[in-house]
């Protein structure tokens, strides 16, 4: 116990301003000391991004935090569906600071995919939805993608897109174990390794010169 507080210390002092802006949402007021030293531990372990849905978790478990076309999640849910992702990805061979692009339009398997490349500390590369197959694959090259997330609705855009650790897909017409889902309900939930590093996101918008890149975390 006094290992995990100390840890716990450690992890808001080096990320205190991470932890005012998480203050600032709301999401860090006052609680049991439990709940406290989770977020701590959480932040600590996987940066701003990373340490959110457990953060959400240690405060609002079962509260609805998504609502799409298959039903409610809850913050726990998003948690450690979040954790199996990672988990599958690292085994897969996805290390710190490898590229994770994702296509996906605004459901749970973008959220999904966004949190368990943030807990692996991945450069996450956001695909503008409105870029051709050729934008795409000439993007995929230039950010160094090593494994991909897209709708289904994508899949005849991204030929020649075969990144090392894979392509995945966020939303499906058919099952297949290709999918996030297939990943959430066979791999272990617990937390994936700290990986060192804290997840960067880079945003993709096409310009009239093409794909534009920004820095956004």
């Amino acid at each position: 116990m006094l290992d995990l507080a100390r840890r716990a210390t450690q992890g808001i002092r080096d990320n205190a301003g991470h932890l005012n802006a998480i203050r600032r949402s709301g999401l860090l007021a006052p609680g049991l000391p439990h709940q406290l030293l989770r977020m701590g531990l959480e932040v600590h372990r996987f940066g701003m991004l990373g340490g959110l849905p457990g953060i959400a978790a240690a405060r609002y478990g079962t509260r609805a935090a998504l609502i799409d076309e298959l039903g409610t999640l809850t913050y726990r849910d998003l948690d450690r569906r979040s954790n199996a992702i990672a988990n599958a990805w690292i085994a897969r061979g996805l290390r710190p600071e490898n590229g994770v692009a994702i296509l996906a339009r605004n459901h749970r398997g973008f959220i999904d995919a966004t949190l368990a490349a943030a807990k692996c500390g991945a450069r996450i590369v956001l695909l503008n939805t409105d870029f051709s197959g050729p934008q795409i694959r000439d993007v995929a090259q230039r950010e160094g993608t090593h494994l991909l997330v897209h709708d289904d609705e994508y899949s005849g855009m991204l030929d020649g897109v075969d990144p090392p650790y894979g392509r995945y897909r966020a939303w499906a017409d058919t099952p297949g174990d290709d999918t996030l889902e297939y990943l959430i309900e066979t791999q272990p939930d617990t937390a994936p390794p700290r990986p060192g590093v804290e997840a960067k996101i880079i945003l993709l918008t096409s310009g009239t010169t093409g794909a534009q890149r920004r820095t956004a975390l």
